[in-house]
């Protein structure tokens, strides 16, 4: 069966190769223009070489590198914008994907299975679950059977905030708290791509 966090991987595969194939095409134009910048530039150095002096070529060597150190940044910083934007796409094409998967029978035989999964955690003996008002309206007699052998005091309550589905459960003094909401998985995700498109333009600075 697959599982929501073979899909998230399946998503940041994607979300990598994307980014990848983006940054090939982009880094292939830039290098095209910096050589163009490079040719033009030592035009210019042969053209008035015959009549200038070496203090003046040196000048326009400097001017040469400072130019092309300048298209450089420039390049880097649209890499940067393009890559921002493929991952803000690809990440509303995840939430899309995971609303209507929130909506299947393999999604309610996860999220039973996570709640499950709390007599493995040492959870609070009062507390209070938060889910998607679909949630606890398709599954909280489900939810509530499944909680019961966790403990005999709490709370469902609708999420104050948008979860798209999973759960969040804090106690009653809001200093306990597991966060198991999709959207959490989501900003997770969103993080690993991040780092990933940043350690690439380390690598290339």
């Amino acid at each position: 069966m697959t599982t929501i966090e073979d899909k998230l991987k399946l998503f940041t595969k994607i979300v990598f190769n994307e980014i990848d194939e983006q940054y090939k095409k982009q880094e292939e134009k830039n290098t095209n223009e910096i050589n163009q910048i490079i040719l033009s530039e030592n035009e210019k150095v042969k053209n008035y070489k015959n009549k200038t002096i070496r203090d003046i070529e040196k000048k326009i060597t400097a001017k040469q590198r400072e130019e092309i150190s300048k298209v450089k940044m420039e390049m880097q910083r649209k890499l940067l914008n393009t890559k921002e934007k493929i991952i803000i796409e690809t990440i509303e094409e995840v939430k899309k994907g995971l609303k209507e998967y929130s909506s299947t029978e393999e999604y309610r035989d996860y999220l039973l299975s996570e709640i499950k999964s709390l007599k493995n955690h040492e959870v609070p003996e009062r507390f209070i679950l938060y889910l998607s008002e679909e949630d606890i309206e398709k599954y909280k007699e489900d939810i509530q059977t499944e909680l019961q052998d966790i403990s005999q005091s709490f709370n469902i309550k609708p999420s104050r905030v948008p979860i798209i589905g999973g759960f969040i459960l804090e106690d009653e003094n809001k200093k306990f708290r597991i966060d198991n909401s999709l959207i959490y998985k989501i900003d997770k995700l969103k993080e690993v791509v991040g780092a990933k498109v940043m350690d690439q333009l380390n690598e290339e600075a």
